[in-house]
């Protein structure tokens, strides 16, 4: 039968009505909590995240929400604009399993996202408060929130009290913010602005090879020192990159030191494989006994991995430490930083190779050195570049495992500095005790815990 252009219209008007029929024409916003006219409105934001379609707004009212929330499509969830923030709390009883890490560990998320397809899912001004959360083991994972092969931004929120109850908080549980995406092309993960404290294990974690994004503007507070657990207060690892910049850490002290602490860690990244390398920029760290650690991270010659502007105080092993993997070198640029009181071992530890280090300013010192550049980690503390760098009050200025000649030692600057160049030696003294020479052994060795090693959240 022959159709008219007449009736061709009226098909493809009735198709497209049709198709309305199945979702949204435009964004909507729903409302939870009633406390304004908005509709349609929903008690719970379980039930609103439910009813959106992709693309609409949960604007949720100020109050307790004792619930786990599912986020499986692209949306936002946020504060009703103008209103006080409000509190995905624990439901009665404690959390409960509803996801797995990826690695298939049981996992307990207070607001998890976890798309069916790709999806870019935003959370703003939301507290998420584990408090009660009555985890009693050390194989349910807490975690406030929770982006699982997701994208998206996580922004100005408050995440607190993923703290498992007394006698649990030796386990590797209870993180404030964790991206763990594996899944190629998933999507950028911008965590900005959010406040995270009184958590277990790690503030915020982002790890995985298809995880990348921003962690910028947060402010990140442990526990401070604690005999229990080994916290980290942001930590970038297992393949994933990240721009760490502008943040705010603080108190996380390991007080056994069978293990260290740090503010900013980065583990386990090769980034000759991506289009740029990760970067640590003006974050400011205080009390933590790692500031900034990079382990097993490695840039290249011609695209280094940037550690630049950084204040640290406080921190008792090592205000920025470079260690290395021993199968890759590892090209870091540590640059412009300040480094205040180390208390124990070194300002900065190079125990890597082919690094600059310059223009740095390091004060008191009262461990070891202002820079090591350490021969520790078998074949490492070598080929580096080392100028520029202002110390005052210090044992020992430069301390260089290596000989002589191994590395690129121009003009620095020593104010009160004991010893301004030291060779052919990883520990020294200058009238207190001797420390002992550390080496950081591979997190995969075998054997026991080595004093001062980090310990990375795996998942």
């Amino acid at each position: 039968m022959k159709v008219s252009m007449k009736h061709k219209y009226f098909l493809m008007a009735l198709a497209g009505g049709l198709a309305l029929c199945g979702h949204a024409a435009s964004a909507r916003t729903l409302q939870v909590g009633g406390c304004t006219d908005v509709q349609p409105n929903f008690p719970t934001i379980q039930s609103a995240v439910d009813a959106a379609f992709a693309g609409d707004t949960v604007a949720v009212c100020p109050g307790s929400y004792p619930e786990q929330v599912v986020i499986t499509r692209n949306l936002t969830l946020r504060k009703v604009t103008g209103m006080a923030s409000p509190s995905v709390t624990v439901p009665q009883g404690g959390v409960v399993q509803n996801t797995t890490t990826l690695s298939g560990s049981p996992a307990a998320a207070q607001i998890l996202v976890q798309p069916d397809t790709t999806a870019k899912v935003t959370i703003k001004n939301i507290v998420v408060d584990g408090s009660g959360n009555n985890v009693q083991t050390c194989g349910l994972q807490l975690i406030g929130i929770f982006y699982r092969n997701a994208a998206g931004a996580i922004v100005s929120n408050t995440v607190k009290n993923q703290l498992l109850p007394q006698g649990y908080q030796g386990c590797q549980s209870g993180l404030g913010i964790f991206v763990s995406n594996q899944t190629a092309g998933t999507g950028a993960v911008n965590i900005t602005g959010n406040t995270v404290t009184n958590f277990n294990k790690n503030g915020i974690t982002m790890n995985e090879a298809a995880s990348a994004g921003t962690i910028a503007k947060n402010t990140v507070v442990g526990l401070g020192p604690t005999d229990v657990i080994a916290q980290n207060g942001i930590q970038v690892a297992y393949g994933a990159i990240a721009s760490v910049h502008a943040n705010n850490v603080s108190q996380l002290i390991y007080t056994p030191e069978t293990y260290g602490s740090s503010a900013i860690l980065l583990y386990g990244i090769d980034s000759a494989a991506y289009a740029s390398p990760p970067s640590v920029t003006k974050n400011k760290i205080d009390s933590a006994q790692y500031g900034i650690a990079l382990d097993a991270v490695n840039g290249t010659a011609t695209s280094l991995v940037q550690v630049t502007g950084n204040k640290i105080s406080n921190a008792a092993f090592a205000g920025v430490g470079l260690y290395t993997d021993g199968i890759s070198d590892d090209f870091i640029n540590v640059a412009k930083n300040t480094v205040q009181n180390t208390s124990e071992f070194d300002a900065i530890d190079a125990c890597s190779n082919y690094n600059t280090i310059s223009a740095n300013k390091v004060t008191n010192t009262s461990g070891e050195s202002a820079i090591h550049l350490d021969g520790l980690c078998g074949g490492t503390g070598i080929g580096n570049t080392v100028s520029g760098n202002t110390v005052t009050v210090a044992c020992v200025g430069i301390l260089s495992g290596p000989p002589e000649g191994q590395n690129s030692i121009g003009a620095n600057t020593f104010t009160d500095v004991t010893n301004e160049v030291v060779y052919g030696q990883d520990s020294y003294s200058c009238g207190g005790p001797r420390h002992a020479p550390r080496h950081r052994a591979p997190h995969h060795s075998k054997g026991g815990p080595v004093p001062g090693a980090l310990r990375p959240f795996r998942g």
